[in-house]
């Protein structure tokens, strides 16, 4: 939002509202993302509150590099059932979606008396320009149908009845549907469609005109596919997709469908990585609800650019892209670990490796390339690709194409991807890379294989990295030798786990200390699965003259215990973090110094104490 709009709703409405509101935004809080939408609440609340209607709209423009990309509707009405969805009914009818709602009851003065008003904050943001331009031309008629549409009691109501009516024939006809498909199990029949299932929740939830246009199978279909993929992420705890192409009255489309736990993922995590997956999509439709048991669950409905459903590897690249958003581990406090914790998460890179990059390019003028193993195992190898190259008009042109590329090679896929990121004249591309071992017959030949391809694409360009990866791979064949004891996939999975830069600089003595600390430790919990395990191991200097560092190995359970533990930690010492997840536990091992040597007997105790972990 540009901020000369930001100004005049802050500072240009009655001087007297800026402290007046405090108590309302402290009981809305969670339903507002920024200072923005509280001064349009702001600005809404003051002209419902000093108009002699019952209901007021306002609306504003929203601005996008200097671009109109959409409009905010803000609706104040003496509060009435139905409202919300009398107001997004009103939005379907002229053809848009509402990209984000919000909706809340707030107690407001009008003529002395308090009243109950309800708020509904609707974002409409068409992707198509020519919708675009179909939204402001319609910008004063739909602020006049909303007033209609939201004014209780009344016309609003009317509306609503007969509008409702048609929802519920359709919702017995697919009630009779979803009886008829499940005949053979009767309580999820009943699970179901029952007065307190889902197909009633689900109808209460969707506009009519949703409802209108899908037959009574694509409706029941969908029902029971949302309740089957619920349960089974109770069961499981991963999260479930599932996509199918559909044609309704209007249109063909391609139906995702994203169920998890609710600390897994977010919304938007789930549509930035579609907008990398398919940078043209249209999203005609989507839907967000989560269970009382915390399940989420998300429903888009999007067509490519020519407004087809997609087919084939397109709608495996979608599969593959948000299967991996679901089952991402972020309970453990995703702000700690990627961007404070662990080396080599988006922070590391964007300060210590794309300068260098940078810097490299502006020497040479050479394309500068990044590739860094991440993580492997038996199954498949991680790795990060970095490209900086000269700035180019079509920048998200040539990511696609790389990703295109990339894809193509047989065994590979991009597993995440960033925005190109502009530094100065020069472009910055930022892929998550994975490759099936099974293809392959070495990790040398996974490399070779993705070089060939860059050669290809960039006629000339450095393999920045490409001594640094040699050396790790060596390293490893060095460290597995001396832990040949051991099994080989966890050994190799805990080292790919160690900061990069540690692992580089490390000597081998040091990292086959480390990855045994961790393998003990896991090997004593999962022999007494209901406790807590830990190794502690000094690493002596490379004269042996005094301890370098101190490691410890912690196995728990408990994540809440181990993230309060190593928050803890970081205040008091220096540190360096690998994170493992061996389900049902998660292994940490701590490389820590205290004033650059390692830790003493009090030091180590504290700890012990601190973290509630005893040495088994």
């Amino acid at each position: 939002m540009e901020e000369k709009q930001k100004d005049n709703n802050q500072d240009n409405i009655n001087p007297l509202i800026k402290s007046k509101y405090t108590h309302i935004r402290q009981s809305i809080e969670k339903y507002l993302s920024s200072d923005e939408l509280w001064a349009i609440v702001k600005e809404t609340l003051y002209r419902w509150e000093n108009s002699d209607k019952s209901t007021v709209v306002y609306s504003e423009e929203v601005h996008e590099q200097d671009e109109k990309v959409g409009i905010i509707f803000s609706v104040a009405s003496s509060d009435w059932a139905g409202m919300s969805e009398a107001c997004v009914g009103v939005v379907h009818s002229r053809g848009f979606n509402v990209w984000r709602l919000a909706g809340f009851v707030v107690e407001a003065e009008k003529r002395i008396a308090l009243q109950e008003v309800g708020m509904i904050i609707m974002y409409i943001k068409p992707k198509d320009p020519n919708l675009q331009e179909e939204l402001f031309e319609a910008r004063d008629s739909l602020s006049r149908m909303l007033v209609y549409s939201s004014t209780g009691g009344g016309t609003g109501a009317a509306a609503l009845v007969a509008s409702e009516s048609s929802k519920v024939q359709k919702m017995a006809m697919v009630i009779k549907y979803i009886e008829r498909a499940l005949q053979d199990d009767p309580k999820l029949s009943k699970d179901i469609s029952g007065p307190e299932g889902e197909t009633a929740k689900f109808f209460a939830s969707r506009s009519t005109e949703y409802i209108t246009d899908r037959m009574v199978k694509q409706l029941g279909d969908q029902i029971i596919t949302n309740y089957k993929l619920i349960d089974q992420v109770r069961k499981s705890g991963k999260g479930e997709i599932f996509i199918e192409n559909m044609t309704n009255r209007k249109e063909e489309l391609t139906c995702i469908t994203v169920v998890g736990k609710q600390e897994m993922f977010s919304v938007d995590e789930v549509f930035l990585r579609l907008d990398h997956a398919l940078p043209k999509y249209k999203r005609k439709y989507d839907k967000t609800f989560t269970t009382r048991d915390g399940i989420k669950i998300i429903r888009l409905e999007i067509t490519n650019q020519w407004d087809e459903f997609y087919l084939g590897d397109e709608l495996e690249r979608i599969k593959r892209t948000l299967i991996k958003c679901v089952n991402k581990i972020t309970s453990f406090d995703e702000a700690i670990l990627s961007k404070n914790i662990l080396p080599g998460g988006q922070e590391h890179y964007a300060r210590a490796i794309i300068p260098m990059l940078i810097r490299e390019y502006e020497n040479s003028k050479i394309t500068q390339v990044y590739m860094a193993q991440s993580y492997s195992n038996e199954f498949f190898m991680s790795m990060k690709l970095l490209i900086v190259t000269a700035k180019v008009e079509q920048g998200k042109e040539l990511e696609l194409k790389i990703l295109e590329g990339i894809e193509n090679i047989n065994g590979f896929f991009v597993a995440n991807c960033m925005p190109p990121r502009t530094y100065g004249s020069y472009f910055v591309y930022n892929f998550d890379i994975q490759a099936d071992l099974d293809i392959f017959t070495s990790k040398y030949e996974v490399i070779n294989k993705l070089k060939e391809y860059l050669s290809l694409e960039f006629k000339n360009y450095r393999d920045f990295d490409e001594g640094m990866r040699r050396s790790m791979l060596s390293k490893l064949e060095e460290i597995k030798r001396d832990l040949a004891d051991y099994d080989q996939t966890t050994v190799e999975e805990i080292y790919y786990f160690l900061d990069g830069f540690h692992r580089y600089q490390a000597g081998v003595d040091e990292l086959v200390l480390e990855i045994k600390a961790g393998i003990e430790s896991l090997d004593k919990a999962r022999s007494n699965i209901d406790k807590s395990a830990l190794e502690i191991v000094d690493i002596p200097s490379r004269t042996g003259d005094y301890i370098k560092s101190t490691v410890i190995a912690m196995v728990t359970k408990d994540r809440i215990k181990i993230k309060k533990c190593v928050s803890e930690l970081m205040k008091r010492f220096e540190l360096t973090l690998c994170k493992v997840n061996e389900d049902p536990f998660i292994l940490i091992i701590l490389n820590i110094t205290s004033q650059g040597k390692g830790l003493n007997n009090d030091e180590i105790q504290t700890i012990l104490d601190y973290c509630q972990v005893t040495v088994h």
